[in-house]
């Protein structure tokens, strides 16, 4: 898969984002038509939301898919 269809593909997935207490979690809806991708994306998430990464305003950030 080219990076750029790779983009793609995340960045059209509707999610929703949510702020309690000093976590910003945002989750994502699965595509049910890329069962392959959704489960590379969620392994390289997981990988992510180890690396403790914050917002411009201190909010933990954790993505859920």
């Amino acid at each position: 898969m080219e990076l750029l269809t790779l983009f793609e593909s995340i960045f059209q997935l509707d999610g929703s984002a949510f702020i309690s207490n000093q976590t910003k979690t945002i989750e994502l809806e699965m595509n049910p038509k890329e069962p392959m991708l959704m489960g590379k994306l969620n392994n390289g998430l997981s990988i992510l939301n180890t690396m403790n990464v914050y917002d411009l305003d201190e909010h933990l950030i954790k993505i859920k898919l």
